[in-house]
């Protein structure tokens, strides 16, 4: 079995999922500055604070809190967006794309770990949950766009 493919798979389903779940492993990693690092790299770099923002269910002022830290750690920085000057960008930085990337390794492996704990049967049928949860959120956004 190949639990690193599935944690892949899970970290997918967890940052889709309606309320991400509060595992101690899981909750560091599931909002604030690492949500929006995740964001960054694996749905849309270059995007809008206000997409972020809806995307993490926080409000604009509480997203410019946590990029203000991201820009202060070199992290991320705000860009004015090419195609319409009126509007600021996030992107990642080189450090917060490499930074970013030895988070996921990590938690890859921590999810790797309980996945392999939970056992071939219990680990797929619990991914299997998360992507079914992953679908009915994006078939309610859906509906309700």
């Amino acid at each position: 079995m190949d639990y690193r493919k599935l944690a892949e798979q899970l970290i997918v389903y967890i940052l889709h999922c309606p309320k991400r779940p509060k595992s101690p492993t899981l909750v560091e990693n599931s909002r604030g500055e690492n949500l929006t690092l995740a964001y960054l790299l694996e749905i849309q770099n270059n995007v809008a604070p206000g997409q972020i923002a809806s995307f993490e269910d926080v409000s604009t002022a509480r997203m410019a809190c946590i990029i203000n830290k991201l820009e202060e750690k070199g992290l991320a920085v705000r860009k004015t967006d090419e195609s319409d000057k009126r509007k600021t960008i996030i992107a990642l930085t080189d450090k917060g794309r490499k930074s970013t990337l030895q988070h996921r390794e990590s938690m890859l492996n921590n999810l790797s770990s309980i996945l392999d704990y939970l056992g071939e049967k219990d680990a797929t049928e619990y991914v299997r949950i998360m992507k079914r949860l992953y679908l009915y959120n994006n078939e309610k956004e859906n509906t309700n766009a």
